[in-house]
């Protein structure tokens, strides 16, 4: 048997439960997005040494709280196990401080065919059913920042981007996209592709509208994005969300976005 579920420890009950409610965790086992939720959590006393600003050689009782997630029926060769945690606030695990963000993991686990209890033919691993659970929808935010080019053919304007940002889902991202605009309407309309910072990719198509600020040669573009899918954590995601920006006549752009993405999950 393998423990997978991650877990927090904190000095005493609520400030546990609080830290654990600003965590969202995902757990991949070859790929696999595991639903935590179904398999619930266990809470625990557990003696540890050396708190901060303690002695030493001091016990103390500190408060665990972990997901009750094991893997069974083993079978030799490669596990891959992937924890993501994204942290709404910063949060203090033991003598460090960790910032809001998003934080990716990924272990490479051999399992040695010495340590299989030969009695017959192990059944294969199996963590869940093929059961597919409501998808989790979540709020995507983010900065970007990126170049443009323009190859104008009246009269429409192609708009051709290479860019990267900060995501709360994403983490530190690149991104490219590709618009189309009418130079009569400002209306555009045009695709965009995401890669995060742990490779996974986000696809989106999106409608856009430009129109001047008032300042020389700027403009201020919103989009409208529809999340078509993606790669890894994102396969299969939807959701929308709005990109606001201003560009200028040299082709440099920067803006916000927000809105929500939905995950697939399987149970």
């Amino acid at each position: 048997k393998l423990h997978i579920g991650g877990g927090w420890i904190a000095a005493d009950a609520t400030l546990r439960d609080s830290d654990w409610n600003a965590q969202h965790k995902e757990v991949y086992v070859n790929g696999q997005l595991i639903d935590e939720a179904a398999f619930g959590n266990v809470d625990a006393d557990v003696p540890v040494l050396a708190l901060p600003g303690q002695a030493t050689d001091k016990v103390l009782m500190v408060k665990l709280r972990v997901w009750n997630i094991v893997l069974e029926n083993l079978m030799p060769g490669q596990l891959t196990l992937r924890h993501v945690m994204r942290l709404d606030k910063p949060l203090i695990q033991g003598k460090a401080t960790m910032p809001a963000g998003v934080y990716d993991y990924t272990y490479k686990i051999t399992v040695d065919a010495n340590a299989v209890m030969p009695q017959g033919a192990p059944a294969p691993v199996k963590i869940t059913s093929d059961t597919t659970l409501p998808a989790q929808q979540i709020p995507l935010t983010g900065t970007v920042e990126a170049m443009e080019t323009y190859t104008i053919t009246p009269p429409t304007m192609l708009v051709d981007t290479t860019g990267s940002g900060e995501s709360n889902e994403l983490g530190h991202f690149t991104v490219t996209w590709k618009f189309t605009v009418n130079l009569d309407t400002g209306a555009g309309v045009g695709s965009a592709h995401f890669i995060a910072a742990n490779g996974d990719s986000l696809d989106t198509t999106s409608l856009g509208q430009g129109d001047p600020t008032g300042k020389p040669d700027e403009n201020r573009v919103v989009e409208q994005h529809t999340i078509t899918g993606g790669t890894g954590r994102f396969a299969g995601a939807t959701g929308t969300f709005t990109l606001d920006r201003l560009a200028n006549k040299t082709g440099v752009t920067a803006g916000s976005f927000d809105g929500n993405i939905v995950l697939q999950k399987a149970k």
